[in-house]
């Protein structure tokens, strides 16, 4: 058996790992409203497009927030909202047209953590 991909493993690794992207905020640290608004906002997004992997990762890690800390990790809870609200939330956002790729900005001052 060849060891040949090991070296490019190794380089793939690495590169994986100088890459990593600094988070500006991390979701757990927002209030509640702006919480749910990220929520809204990611949701909307990822209907018309598939988001950066920086992005991506903010987002679940806002809806995994939103589930803990709003249905108490209950996922089918977080479900049957996210269906009862999705269009009228959704139309708020204008997301029956394409989302812009800057909808999201993680530089937004509501965003920042304190």
């Amino acid at each position: 058996m060849s060891k040949h991909w090991i070296p490019a493993l190794a380089a793939v690794v690495a590169n994986l790992a100088v890459a990593a992207p600094p988070y500006p905020f991390v979701p757990s640290q927002l209030d509640d409203s702006a919480l749910e608004a990220l929520f809204w906002d990611c949701d909307a997004r990822t209907t018309k497009e598939v988001l950066p992997m920086a992005d991506g990762v903010v987002c679940v890690m806002a809806a995994d927030e939103l589930k803990q800390r709003r249905f108490g990790g209950e996922f089918a809870a977080l479900h049957a909202w996210w269906q009862a609200h999705k269009v009228e939330e959704h139309a708020r956002r204008g997301a029956a047209e394409p989302v812009a790729a800057s909808a999201l900005d993680l530089n937004d001052p509501a965003l920042q953590t304190p």
